[in-house]
This record gives C-alpha cells, sequence and structure tokens, in this order.
C-alpha cells in the first residue's frame, strides 16, 4: 500500500493520478487530500505530491511510470528481504 498526499489544486497530483489510473501497478494506492482527510502527525510535507512507501520511504514528486514502478518493485523486493529474514530468525 502506497500513501499519496496530494491536492486538488495540485496539477502533479492530478497528472499521477492519471499515470496511476491508467496503468495495472498491482499495489493499492491510498489517496489523501492534505485540505480535507485527517493526516497523520508524524508526516511532514513540504511538497506535492509526496508518496510514503510501507518502510516510510517518501518520495516526494510525481514520479514518471518508469520510475513509479521502480519505485514499487524496490520495495517489494525490500519487503520479501524482510519477511525472508524474518522467517530465517524462526
Amino acid at each position: 500500500m502506497i500513501y499519496i498526499f496530494s491536492a486538488e489544486w495540485c496539477t502533479a497530483c492530478k497528472n499521477l493520478k492519471k499515470v496511476i489510473s491508467n496503468n495495472d501497478l498491482d499495489t493499492l494506492f491510498v489517496y489523501l487530500d492534505v485540505e480535507k482527510d485527517e493526516l497523520p502527525t508524524h508526516i511532514e510535507l513540504s511538497s506535492l505530491p509526496t508518496l510514503v512507501f510501507p518502510d516510510n520511504f517518501v518520495f516526494i514528486g510525481a514520479p514518471s511510470l518508469i520510475k513509479l514502478k521502480e519505485l514499487i518493485n524496490d520495495h517489494k523486493r525490500t519487503e520479501q528481504l524482510q519477511a525472508d529474514q524474518k522467517v530465517e530468525k524462526l
């Protein structure tokens, strides 16, 4: 799951949403409007859009489709490695 902090007036946010909706990325995206939704207090936003990945990695800006796929794949690999390490400890 990737959280995307955005706003209605944000052109880059709208473009990112189009990229995501026009492609099958096999990932759940949760959109949070910074002006309407209650936001977590531990996240400081300096620019929009801001993407927050499960391991708390933060990407600021609207990545291209290629970059977004790379980010998703990198974080899926990281999650798999962490899961494998947990199993090894058992």
